[in-house]
């Protein structure tokens, strides 16, 4: 009977107790300015927008067609940050995972060629970036051209990989495995994105007999100059869109050729044996390349990217709605 007693006294004390604090709760928001209260209501929501971008799952838009026809310029999407481990902070620090990028994953990574223009600019950048969902970036060039801090491609190369680039054609030699072109590779997997290539075998042949021509006249340059002409400073003439010293493309035509031009040359030499033997990923890194293969600005120009560099992989595209679909 006493203990019956004493659960009906706490009973009716936390009811008691939970009756006054809603009482009060209620007291207070009708004292409370109704501005007041809409500012600490849009706080609220702001701080639960940026901390889900953050940690969670951050929208962003396609900038351009490397990803074409996976991902269309200004497709809307949402990435999963939580696997391969969120920043503490944008841009600064972050939060180690288990999680690496797989082969073919579509991930979005920091851009190795963005020059930032300080901690405070890119920190505000971002989380105006974040809360609008990807609408308003400030980050800006002198021509009012946007500058991408983030980039969205596949990764082709794993660490342990050799990778090499023959005629617009990426050959991958997984570790203890043999030389597979990447047709090969989606054959033995469940992934059947599609390679978009916009330069013809023709205009391959074209570019290959343009640049033998150009060496040619640079070597003889050197006999009648009396000196060799190092590889290194071989420019990229007949392909006057691309950095000199891309890792790959060009630059393999260029080792080929000028080998078999010039083979006593030590430079000719090492450079046809590196491009033969393949460019070699070391650990925890990868090599992303767009999907529009001959129209990204890739790995082929920037080189192999760190896993910690890379803040998530992509989910879905959720705007426009007729194009609402998982990224594969």
């Amino acid at each position: 009977m006493i203990v019956a007693e004493k659960l009906l006294n706490l009973t009716e004390r936390y009811l008691t107790y939970r009756r006054v604090k809603k009482y009060n709760h209620r007291q207070k928001q009708a004292k409370k300015h109704p501005i007041r209260d809409w500012i600490e209501a849009f706080l609220w929501a702001v701080m639960m927008v940026l901390f889900i971008n953050q940690y969670f799952f951050q929208a962003y838009q396609i900038p351009s067609g490397s990803m074409i026809a996976t991902l269309l310029e200004g497709d809307r999407i949402f990435v999963n940050k939580v696997i391969y481990g969120p920043e503490l902070l944008p841009g600064l620090g972050k939060i180690a995972s288990p999680i690496v990028p797989k082969r073919y994953d579509v991930m979005c990574f920091e851009n190795p060629d963005y020059v930032t223009r300080g901690v405070v600019f890119s920190v505000v950048q971002r989380l105006l970036y974040m809360l609008t969902f990807s609408m308003v970036d400030i980050d800006r060039g002198a021509q009012n051209e946007e500058r991408h801090y983030l980039l969205i491609k596949r990764v082709i190369g794993v660490e342990g990989d050799r990778v090499r680039y023959i005629d617009g054609d990426f050959y991958i030699k997984p570790q203890g495995g043999q030389w597979q072109d990447e047709e090969q590779l989606k054959q033995r997997t469940s992934y059947k994105h599609q390679l978009n290539r916009l330069v013809m075998p023709t205009q391959l042949e074209e570019q290959r007999l343009g640049t033998r021509n150009m060496l040619i006249r640079q070597r003889l340059d050197e006999i009648r100059m009396g000196y060799p002409l190092s590889f290194a400073n071989l420019g990229s003439e007949s392909h006057p869109t691309r950095s000199r010293t891309e890792p790959f493309g060009p630059a393999y035509d260029l080792a080929t050729e000028s080998y078999a031009i010039n083979p006593q040359n030590r430079v000719n030499r090492q450079s046809y044996g590196k491009y033969y033997s393949g460019w070699y990923l070391a650990a925890n890194q990868i090599l992303p390349l767009g999907d529009n293969r001959d129209n990204s600005l890739d790995g082929r120009y920037f080189g192999p990217v760190k896993t910690e560099k890379v803040l998530g992989q992509a989910m879905f595209i959720y705007w426009p709605i007729p194009r609402l679909t998982v990224i594969r």
